[in-house]
């Protein structure tokens, strides 16, 4: 009876100790597929983020572009004239602006779903930093807006034309190295992903 009972002692044991390692292998494989779940989360945001930097790159390149020929419109392509002071004619040369327009969809949501924290903190401060230069920017063109410039003589026009292109450049001027820096950082951290 004795050697019965030390048989079912060691055999209750084996069998608690094969449960407690099959509940522990259960909750690591469990750990490892919630990080392969949010390493892929993570490497998704990147790649969506990235794209939206790209576009951002793009909608700067687009702004230097219009606002590189409004400005050389202005200085070149203008007659005479039109540039006399205290001419009262209008010229159609301007009758637009370009908007930065911005998206950061990608950005909002990774901030309200707590997915930024799952970024690296330099990345996640430039992030941050081109956003706000971003909202300076796109600020900053919309206040022409408010000046009347379409009831402006053709000289008042051409300075408030050469005003807003310089305005332009420098803030271009101040969130290009933020793309910059954007860019190198999610490549960078692509590139470790995979």
């Amino acid at each position: 009876m004795q050697k019965n009972f030390k048989q079912s002692i060691r055999s209750g044991f084996f069998q608690f100790i094969m449960l407690v390692a099959g509940v522990l292998l259960a909750l690591k494989a469990n750990d490892w597929s919630e990080h392969q779940k949010n390493k892929k989360q993570t490497f998704q945001l990147l790649q969506k983020l990235e794209a939206e930097v790209e576009y951002t790159q793009a909608r700067v390149d687009l702004m230097a572009d219009f606002y590189g020929k409004l400005r050389d419109s202005v200085r070149i392509n203008i007659p005479r004239e039109y540039r006399k002071k205290g001419s009262t004619k209008f010229l159609n040369f301007w009758f637009g602006k370009e908007y930065p327009e911005f998206q950061q969809y990608v950005f909002e949501l990774a901030v309200s779903t707590g997915k930024m924290n799952d970024l690296d903190l330099d990345l996640a401060m430039s992030l941050m930093r081109l956003r706000r230069e971003e909202d300076v920017f796109s600020e900053q063109v919309e206040s022409y807006d408010q000046d009347g410039w379409q009831e402006k003589n053709v000289l008042q026009r051409m300075e408030f034309a050469e005003h807003l292109s310089h305005d332009v450049f420098l803030a271009i001027d101040r969130i290009q190295p933020l793309i910059d820096t954007c860019s190198f950082l999610i490549k960078d951290r692509i590139a470790n992903y995979r």
